[in-house]
């Protein structure tokens, strides 16, 4: 999903704080998800994601060792992706064209990074010299596919495929791995890697490849979930969500309790960024911050809830009481509903149409995935 920029905010200031003023007022329920089914053996699916054009990508399977990468179109119609001559694949990632990428084992039981065009052809990946590949995990609209490949040492290395070009990104001074989990428009790649004391630090990589280390001041461990196509990142560190400007600079985000975690899962076309946490020892709350760093819980006073995804438009969606979550721009929640007899839900993914995607718990106790329409 393409978005835009979260306006600075000047590193260890104090942001404004709202409290409990999105939980209020809620809609009537939404309309009820739609059941996007399951290949025929199985009994599970789930989603990964969504593209503009409302194609859903994830998976089916019967057990949990054996996932088969799938995607929905607009109607609905579930395809099955090809692998490599194996059983199992991944779908991680759709581009706005179609493009889908993750991996897919071969014949001989291994696993390679692999990219499926919009008619479903499925490419190996390269591999980066006397290694082998491992997973994609992200696209950018240009096709720029990041992941993760072993070198020739047998190091786990981020890797970036541009077109047939592969290139080790590399990895902190003295540390022995780093993968790569994301990449913007303008080719600013971002991950984790391990540094020479074994600790795992978010970083980026610009177009250029070169590695900067994100880890806030303090902070034994970082990890990135997010970014936008103007570099700004967000994450956690320790257990404190955090932003992070085009420079680099990180920002602790306000959070009620100082020593409750919190965490950043998106931010969006505005700079809205959503996530959670837990204000209070016993609660786990979806939260919302705007450009300026104003957080705003969401969800019901005394149920959890987390809010997973947010669109340009700044709907926001996740989890509430149990059951999937629409939030509106003014934070008022409106209760997706599940499959009928379904005991809970959860939503996962919209994009800038409305449309949603997410799982379902059907009557007799499976996970399906589902959408709810705009």
């Amino acid at each position: 999903m393409s978005v835009l920029h979260l306006k600075t905010i000047a590193a260890g200031a104090a942001a404004l704080l709202v409290l409990g003023a999105a939980t209020a007022a809620a809609e009537p329920p939404g309309s009820p998800p739609r059941d996007l089914g399951v290949l025929p053996g199985d009994a599970y699916s789930e989603v990964t994601g969504i593209n503009a054009a409302g194609t859903i990508i994830g998976h089916s399977y019967q057990d949990l060792s054996a996932k088969h990468a799938v995607k929905w179109d607009s109607t609905g119609t579930m395809t099955r992706l090809d692998t490599l001559g194996g059983k199992v694949s991944h779908a991680g990632a759709i581009a706005d064209d179609g493009t889908i990428v993750g991996y897919a084992e071969r014949a001989d039981g291994t696993i390679a990074a692999t990219r499926w065009d919009g008619t479903g052809r499925i490419s190996e990946l390269p591999a980066l010299p006397g290694g082998r590949t491992v997973a994609a995990a992200a696209i950018n609209a240009d096709g720029v596919i990041v992941g993760v490949s072993v070198n020739a040492a047998g190091e786990p290395r981020a890797t970036r495929w541009d077109r047939d070009r592969v290139t080790d990104l590399g990895t902190l001074p003295g540390g022995p791995r780093s993968t790569a989990n994301g990449i913007n428009r303008e080719g600013m790649s971002t991950g984790q890697a391990i540094d020479a004391d074994g600790h795992a630090h978010a970083v980026r990589w610009d177009v250029d490849g070169r590695i900067t280390d994100l880890a806030p001041k303090g902070s034994t461990t970082s990890r990135i979930t997010d970014s936008n196509d103007r570099g700004t990142i967000v994450g956690q560190g320790d257990s404190a969500a955090v932003a992070w400007n085009r420079l680099g600079t990180p920002t602790k985000l306000s959070w009620p309790s100082a020593t409750d975690p919190s965490w950043a899962n998106k931010v969006s076309e505005d700079g809205t960024i959503v996530g959670g946490g837990y204000p209070s020892f016993a609660q786990q709350q979806a939260a919302r911050w705007d450009a300026t760093g104003r957080l705003t819980l969401l969800g019901r006073a005394g149920a959890d809830s987390d809010a997973k995804d947010v669109n340009a438009a700044g709907t926001i969606v996740g989890q509430s009481s149990g059951f999937a979550a629409r939030w509106d721009g003014n934070g008022v929640l409106v209760d997706l509903g599940a499959l009928p007899g379904g005991a809970d839900s959860w939503a996962e993914a919209i994009n800038d149409q409305g449309t949603i995607a997410g799982g379902s718990r059907t009557a007799d106790g499976k996970h399906h995935a589902v959408v709810w329409r705009a």
